[in-house]
């Protein structure tokens, strides 16, 4: 940074696409740099953005300054800058937004507004604010239920939208005050409280024969602490003995104990048993095409390589090996997987080769959890990041490798809110800022990606055979409508219905796939074919029947399943399609003594239900 910089260019986390400025006060002169967070005043809120720039110059008069920096280090290094500055241009959303998608949740906090009662008020004012201004009267009694309340959970009590003009007219008759708190800075970093025993060894068994008789949870705190090495956690002296925080803070005023606090990492996965990797016998493709990857890795060269590989043919082995490689050179990697229901496989195949190197960072982790990996990713802790889409922002130092795995998964396209990006390419654009190397894999590529590595801009790399050459599955089409003809209406064929019974006599698996959650696919009706659709998304609403709600699988708009058509009244509603639902509720008609368990979005949004 400059000496004589004297003001930051900003951006915040809103849809406005515009880098405000701020005069830098000579105590934060220092810590002002592009990538640190600031607290500053934005018209009448308080909000966190990041510093993206330094200037001696304002195009404004009289800027405000900045209020507080809040770090020492960048969130952002310069490579992240400018790779959130072409995401924003790229996809036309602002840069503050495409920033917001970038840091874990709670670090671009804005402060909350907490209106109070300045003085008290007679009875009549009530009265009278019903009959002229209800709304008022309403916001001012529940303000003075509570004395000071904030914004957000004033507008929940009251169920008012936008409450604003009546409150701003009661701070203009002298009834409430607005005042503005400090957001918080993080999500929070976890300690976890320890308990030692400082007295003597030999003075032990003395000192609990003493508290025995008058203090007989302290000497329980003490005769714990001796039997388990000297040390506890609170929550480990509460479990196994019933010892609360009063009993520890008396032997700490007696100086028997003393306590300390460890900083205690969320780490979802650490409880998973990792089955160490067996050595694999690479073939001669997969060394041919390592051959390729291992000397672009060398030449830290920017042009991307695709694995195009058949179902079955070693992709993730080369993958690994691929890792390893940068590892070797001192580098790190990011490898991305389409789904969050894959992620936890796809870091237990990692760690079972590269052990605790290996992050997980997607949307599915807690606020705690997430921004526990990203400050562990930061400071170099973790070498290899793996996740779905947002990962492709991780923080890793010394990036040498982005693996995406399945390239061509439209799950890598954001549909939902801004920076509608696709993380695939994302990819190849930081990769080619930080001279990485990028590896798309799949065995079907995107038509763009396969265009590219016809016209020389990708690298190709062919994997034709499964390993050991193990042939693929038999496939075989079946015709429903000659299944109808022959009186037969299942959902199921015939041939289906009889292999999926021997696969069951032989106590093998099997495993079903469609890609439609839910009952039926839509609703309709059969005298004037009117299909009910989501108001705000213009597609059919599914029917869940555990739920006996029609859903819009967009926007989560929901509304109970109608006894009659809202068009023509007619009671013949027919539900049309087949969803993950039903195909599992007629395989327990068809097999009832089979163990039947459905895998989708509605079954797996708890933490570790996939394992289940």
């Amino acid at each position: 940074m400059a000496e004589s910089a004297r003001f930051a260019e900003m951006v915040l986390p809103l849809p406005i696409d515009q880098i405000f400025s701020y005069s830098i006060p000579d105590s934060l002169r220092d810590m002002a740099q592009p990538g640190c967070r600031a607290f500053v005043s934005f018209r009448n809120r308080l909000m966190t953005g990041v510093i993206t720039g330094m200037a001696d110059s304002c195009p404004v008069k009289n800027p405000k300054p900045l209020l507080d920096v809040l770090d020492h280090e960048p969130v952002l290094d310069r490579t992240l800058l400018e790779l959130t500055h072409w995401v924003a241009g790229y996809y036309l959303c602002t840069w503050g937004e495409t920033i917001k998608t970038a840091l874990p949740a709670g670090l671009l906090n804005e402060a909350e507004q907490t209106v109070s009662l300045t003085r008290s008020f007679p009875p009549d004012v009530l009265e009278r604010l019903q009959r002229t201004a209800p709304q008022q009267a309403l916001l001012l009694s529940t303000i003075a239920d509570h004395q000071a309340i904030t914004i957000t959970s004033l507008k929940r009590r009251v169920k008012i939208r936008q409450p604003f003009a009546s409150l701003r007219s009661l701070e203009a008759k002298g009834f409430i005050e607005f005042t503005v708190g400090k957001p918080a800075t993080d999500p929070g970093i976890k300690y976890e409280t320890w308990v030692k025993t400082i007295t003597p060894q030999e003075e032990v068994e003395q000192l609990i024969s003493q508290l025995a008789a008058r203090a007989p949870k302290q000497a329980s705190c003490i005769n714990l602490l001796v039997k388990h090495d000297g040390k506890l956690t609170t929550d480990q002296l509460r479990h196994l003995g019933g010892i609360d925080r009063a009993v520890i803070r008396a032997l700490e005023k007696k100086g028997l104990i003393e306590t300390y606090e460890v900083e205690v990492i969320r780490d979802p996965y650490q409880n998973y048993k990792v089955e160490p990797a067996k050595p694999i016998k690479p073939t001669l493709e997969q060394r041919l095409a390592l051959s390729t990857i291992e000397e672009a890795i060398d030449k830290g060269s920017s042009k991307p390589i695709l694995l195009y590989g058949v179902t079955g043919s070693g992709k993730t082995y080369v993958y690994i090996k691929a890792i390893e490689k940068t590892l070797f050179t001192g580098r790190s990697a990011i490898v991305l997987v389409p789904e969050l229901a894959l992620t936890p496989q796809a870091v237990l195949q990692f760690r079972a080769h590269f052990g605790d190197l290996v992050a997980v960072l997607h949307s599915g982790l807690s606020t705690g959890e997430r921004f526990d990996s990203w400050r562990q990713i930061k400071t170099g802790r973790y070498r290899i990041v793996v996740g779905a889409r947002s990962a492709i922002f991780a923080p890793v130092p010394n990036l040498g490798l982005i693996v995406v795995d399945e390239e061509h998964e439209p799950s890598y396209k954001q549909f939902d809110d801004p920076p509608l990006y696709h993380a695939r390419d994302v990819a190849v654009v930081r990769a080619r800022l930080v001279h990485a190397v990028t590896l798309l894999g799949s065995a079907t590529p995107a038509m763009e990606t396969f265009a590219n590595t016809l016209n020389g801009k990708f690298t190709c790399c062919h994997l034709t055979e499964r390993v050991d050459k193990r042939p693929l599955p038999h496939v075989h089409i079946v015709d429903m409508r000659e299944e109808q003809k022959e009186g037969r209406w299942s959902i199921f064929s015939k041939m289906l219905i009889e292999q999926i019974q021997d696969r069951l006599e032989r106590e093998e698996q099997v495993i079903l796939f469609l890609n439609r959650r839910g009952f039926s696919t839509f609703i309709q009706c059969t005298d004037c074919g009117h299909a009910l659709s989501c108001p705000h998304c213009s597609v059919t609403l599914t029917y869940h029947a555990d739920s006996l709600l029609l859903r819009c699988h967009y926007c989560d708009y929901r509304m109970n399943a109608p006894d009659e058509c809202p068009k023509c009244q007619s009671h013949s509603i027919g539900f049309k399609g087949t969803g993950t639902q039903r195909i599992e509720e007629e395989l327990k008609e068809l097999y009832p003594n089979a163990r039947i368990t459905r895998m989708d979005q509605d079954t797996t949004t708890r933490k570790g239900a996939h394992q289940d």
